[in-house]
């Protein structure tokens, strides 16, 4: 009760907002990877959808909408999980029933909806059904099908996931053998959705192939948010505390005993896995990972026994330190002061910037940071005026070049592709205000970088450009109005 009041009061991330906006956008016919440029997987924009449709049908905000929907699959997950759960169980299942609610809506906080959010949601019941069967123990379809229907979204929502079914499906088979292995129904019906999947981005997104998304969003996407090897290691060591107090807690079972939390296990390091090879240290990255090892965590104390303390000392000391980490985290993760401004009851970053121009009803952000943008947009119903969340391509390109000491024709190319886009966004789509972010607010940026200087090299944007008028310097943005014509 707590994790969802807390998610239904705070503004939504800004990533989340981002593809709720564009999710919109396209369920108003809009054609995604044309008129919005991103590198996500289409299904990041397609689950989303719902939250659209619930909003036309109530004249709800869309994010209010997405926060509802997300909570009833949370929920719907819990209670399918636990159902799985329970399946030839001798003992109450309490801790069980705790880790998994404190990891779908108690640890999100801010991350609440996020695709690593929401791969963990549908994820958890096919984990559960794994681990069943690594236990030999009968399920019936109705319990299997909608596990393995979820896992199509849990697993596709990012190609990355699709490591975890494969590491899963390898564990099963060194545990019961590959004659039982195939003789299951959810990996067809997984694999079937997932093709139709495919199908169905072939058909409805081809662009998603296209080589301004593929080519270029590889070339560039990674120089602009990778972090070095050390740093990675760094922002990843909580969770390999985590992953060490695991094990030391599951080395006090038996292999049988222990099936369901090994599964659930191998689940969290494919997670981990899935977020060290982006090298980007986002700490979302971490979420799933990180709700798997607490599940576990909480699994394998609840089947200690505790007639003899002194035999399980190191185990339960290393569980009150990996606990007390959880604890830690999770009241970071509800104090999140770089994402909203909490003097201003809890209002997005950008909302004070544009107190002065109540009459704007658009704007676009020269800025590789999308948390000043969005959730702004979203909440206040402003419309976003180019096919770009930010300049975060710009950001690549520099990156890429500094990486290279010097240019290639293809950041030549990408970077023109940008100028030449962005000047037509702001042609076509005219927003009223255009904020540029002071290149001494981002680390992304050279201090020297000048946004108007740079585009400027490009005729085009040059002409386009003359409609827009500085009207106001604050501490992170230039603030240009768009000029009023008669």
């Amino acid at each position: 009760a707590a994790g969802i009041f807390s998610t239904l009061t705070n503004p939504l991330n800004h990533d989340v907002s981002w593809l709720l906006y564009v999710a919109s956008e396209v369920g108003g016919g809009k054609t995604l990877y044309v008129d919005y440029i991103l590198v996500n997987a289409p299904l990041s924009v397609w689950t989303n959808i719902p939250a659209h449709i619930l909003s036309e049908w109530t004249g709800l905000n869309i994010g209010k909408c997405f926060k509802i929907l997300v909570s009833i699959f949370a929920g719907i997950s819990v209670f399918l999980s636990f159902s799985i759960l329970t399946k030839g169980a001798h003992k109450n299942l309490l801790f069980w029933l705790i880790g998994i609610c404190l990891g779908l809506f108690i640890l999100p906080s801010w991350n609440f909806g996020q695709r690593e959010h929401l791969s963990a949601i549908f994820s958890l019941p096919y984990i559960f059904v794994v681990a069943k069967r690594a236990n030999g123990i009968p399920l019936s379809i109705g319990l299997v099908l909608p596990a393995a229907v979820m896992a199509i979204i849990a697993f596709n929502i990012k190609p990355y996931f699709l490591i975890i079914p494969v590491l899963l499906e390898l564990y099963l088979l060194s545990v019961i053998g590959f004659k039982r292995l195939i003789n299951r129904v959810e990996p067809y019906i997984f694999g079937l959705g997932s093709l139709v999947y495919l199908l169905a981005v072939l058909i409805f997104t081809p662009d998603y192939f296209s080589k301004e998304i593929l080519t270029y969003g590889s070339a560039v996407y990674g120089p602009a948010f990778q972090v070095p090897p050390l740093e990675l290691l760094a922002k990843t060591f909580p969770l390999i505390v985590l992953i060490i107090t695991a094990l030391l807690l599951l080395s006090g079972f038996k292999q049988k005993e222990a099936n369901a939390r090994w599964t659930v296990f191998v689940a969290g390091l494919g997670y981990l896995l899935c977020a060290l090879i982006q090298f980007k240290g986002f700490q979302y990255h971490l979420l799933p990972a990180q709700i798997c090892i607490i599940i576990v965590i909480l699994g394998s104390l609840h089947h200690l026994s505790f007639k003899k303390v002194a035999d399980h000392i190191l185990r339960l000391s290393t569980a009150l330190i990996a606990l007390l980490l959880i604890g830690v985290q999770t009241v970071f993760a509800f104090n999140d002061f770089d994402a909203v401004d909490r003097i201003g009851k809890k209002r997005p970053l950008i909302v004070k910037e544009l107190t002065d121009f109540p009459n704007a009803n658009s704007l676009f952000i020269f800025t590789p940071d999308l948390k000043y943008g969005f959730p702004a947009v979203t909440e206040l119903d402003l419309d976003w005026g180019s096919r770009f969340p930010g300049s975060w391509m710009t950001v690549g390109i520099h990156s890429k070049r500094n990486e290279l000491g010097g240019t290639s024709e293809l950041l030549d190319e990408i970077e023109i592709f940008v100028w030449e886009k962005i000047a037509d966004d702001l042609d076509r789509r005219q927003p009223d205000l255009v904020l540029i972010e002071k290149p001494n607010s981002n680390l992304l940026l050279p201090q020297d970088y000048d946004y108007i200087e740079d585009f400027s090299q490009n005729t085009k944007f040059r002409q386009t450009w003359k409609n827009y008028i500085k009207v106001k310097d604050t501490e992170i943005f230039y603030i240009y109005q768009r000029k009023q014509t008669n």
